[in-house]
């Protein structure tokens, strides 16, 4: 890949990243990362709705046993600049019908041991 195709990609992938404010289509829908538990289907619709297309969403299970949102799945066209229906989504690490979307807070996402992407 050359350099103007890697500056490319790059630039397709912030202006995808403007598109899609997950936090604020799941604030729309009044799910928030308040260590409340809210149904798989219920997140998994208002980020589709945000976004417009199907996504894949993955959980982690914490040491109680609980399903917790991990990832979410966006996917683009082979340009990396058009969102589409994600094709497949992942078989591992499947969500619990009740997800938890456990507390952050934006001070920690700042701080070096922490990592924030969407």
């Amino acid at each position: 890949m050359g350099n103007q195709q890697k500056i490319s990609y790059f630039q397709a992938a912030l202006a995808l990243k403007e598109k899609v404010n997950l936090l604020q289509f799941l604030n729309d829908a009044g799910i928030k990362p308040d260590g409340g538990f809210y149904s798989y289907e219920a997140i998994k619709e208002a980020i589709e709705k945000g976004i417009g297309h199907t996504v894949g969403v993955e959980c982690i299970t914490d040491l109680f046993g609980n399903s917790q949102l991990f990832e979410v799945y966006v996917c683009v066209d082979k340009s990396g600049s058009k969102i589409i229906d994600c094709p497949i989504v992942p078989e591992s690490k499947r969500c619990k019908e009740t997800i938890e979307f456990a507390v952050f807070e934006s001070e920690s996402l700042l701080d070096e041991k922490s990592a924030y992407s969407l």
